[in-house]
């Protein structure tokens, strides 16, 4: 039975788009694939260092996930 990957807590992918962050400055980023804004959208909200100036859109088309991701964005960063 497959259970899917555990993202959220991810140490590893957090270490990477830290890095990866501090390294490139983005001005912005992008995310394509909201989902329930659980997972990727809060990693990525984590690995912004404290200041960052610069824009955070992430995109999700499916409707009733986008209010569900909206809900539980609700309040972050």
């Amino acid at each position: 039975m497959h259970t899917g990957i555990e993202v959220r807590h991810s140490d590893k992918l957090h270490g990477t788009l830290s890095a990866a962050i501090a390294d490139f400055k983005p001005e912005c980023v992008i995310e394509t694939g909201t989902y329930l804004g659980t997972g990727t959208t809060q990693v990525i909200l984590r690995a912004l260092p404290d200041g960052w100036v610069g824009d955070f859109s992430t995109i999700e088309t499916n409707r009733a996930r986008y209010l569900e991701a909206k809900l539980n964005l609700a309040g972050t960063k």
